[in-house]
């Protein structure tokens, strides 16, 4: 990912530009240098990290739920998506 600062009529804009698996770019515009950090950074987040602190945000499941949750991630979402 990237971020630049252009001049427009309405003020300082800032881009985040990045590309997808495909190769293909994407572009998004913010009118703050930190909005447009904050969205630089979230996309460098590993869903493990965001896995992890959900689950533990989650002290109203059941026992039966969350082994669940933490069985499908283990076998299915971890292999392919965990890093």
């Amino acid at each position: 990912m990237s971020i630049r600062r252009r001049q427009t009529k309405a003020g300082v804009r800032y881009d985040v530009q990045w590309r997808l698996p495909d190769r293909s770019k994407r572009k998004k515009t913010f009118s703050s240098e930190r909005a447009a950090k904050q969205f630089e950074r979230g996309g460098r987040t590993e869903l493990e990290t965001v896995y992890q602190s959900w689950i533990a945000s989650r002290p109203d499941l059941s026992a039966k739920v969350r082994r669940g949750y933490e069985d499908n991630w283990r076998l299915r979402i971890q292999p392919r998506f965990g890093n």
